[in-house]
């Protein structure tokens, strides 16, 4: 509990980050962190970190109008509002997604959401795994991984299908 000027206790209770990668599960994941954050009586703290990565290339290509010229952090930023506008009507008893603060980076995904975990001071992180093995995770890695042994805060993470 914190304590304002004018003498009301306000409840400061740290925020649960959520590192979205706009996969078709995305929303599953989201679901699953609003159910946490909703029980712990805490807010969403939901980030999205664009990077044209060589497993997924031109994944910001905006297939609404067929435009190869917008800017891939405007596609992710309205990707991901869509994301959250859908999982929040679909789910209107959790609060805690109409109410999500949304943080859009650049750069490598582990890296900035570990500079994310410093800065926020989160409560915890819900991610989503893709259960990727054998040679493609030898070759791509695991953000899911190395966020997970590098975090100093509890990382839960929520298996999803995708492949």
């Amino acid at each position: 509990m914190k304590e304002c000027a004018l003498g009301a206790v306000v409840n400061v209770t740290p925020p649960i980050l959520v590192p979205i990668d706009l996969s078709p599960s995305a929303g599953d994941v989201l679901a699953k962190a609003g159910e946490l954050a909703a029980g712990l009586g805490t807010s969403l703290l939901v980030l999205h970190v664009v990077h044209d990565s060589i497993e997924n290339p031109g994944q910001y290509h905006d297939s609404n109008n067929g435009n190869f010229s917008t800017p891939m952090a405007e596609v992710a930023r309205n990707r991901l509002d869509t994301l959250i506008a859908t999982q929040a009507e679909q789910k209107p008893d959790l609060e805690c997604l109409q109410d999500a603060r949304v943080v859009l980076l650049e750069g490598l995904p582990p890296q900035r959401i570990l500079e994310m975990v410093e800065t926020e001071n989160p409560k915890m992180i819900v991610m989503g795994s893709r259960r990727r093995n054998g040679f493609s995770r030898i070759l791509m890695g695991s953000v899911a991984e190395a966020v997970t042994r590098s975090s100093p805060v509890a990382v839960t993470i929520v298996k999803t299908p995708d492949a």
